[in-house]
């Protein structure tokens, strides 16, 4: 169970750094009009929470599995208040290509729910079926 943890956030980090470099490639060297200067925060921020997600996915699994399903419904909430708080915090003190920031996150933010949404699912049915091995 220990290596099949670490496999799912693996493929979530290395999955959410090669998405971040392909963008940020794509938007600098294609189209560099809406290239800015902060879009390395966004997948670091994606990926700092991923991390924050496996470890209070893995302690509410260890200490309460019942109630694990409302952690992380309770994560995607948190994750969707932090985001939110992220685009008003950059378009009021940053001046630097706020349409391009709010769109660029917001499709960070879809696209790593569904990823993350498809392993979480993923690791609910293996688990699932090693109990009833």
């Amino acid at each position: 169970m220990e290596n099949l943890n670490h496999k799912y956030l693996k493929i979530l980090l290395i999955g959410y750094v090669a998405f971040g470099i392909v963008v940020g490639l794509i938007l600098y060297y294609f189209i560099p009009e809406h290239y800015f200067s902060w879009y390395p925060v966004i997948p670091s921020y994606y990926s700092i929470i991923a991390v924050i997600l496996y470890i209070s996915l893995r302690h509410f699994r260890e200490k309460n599995p019942s109630r694990m399903i409302h952690a992380y419904m309770m994560m995607r909430g948190i994750k969707l208040l932090l985001t939110i708080l992220c685009v008003l915090l950059y378009n009021l003190y940053i001046d630097e290509k706020d349409d391009e920031f709010t769109i660029i996150i917001s499709v960070f933010y879809f696209l790593y729910l569904a990823i993350e949404t498809y392993l979480y699912f993923k690791f609910e049915l293996s688990i699932k079926n090693e109990k009833k091995s």
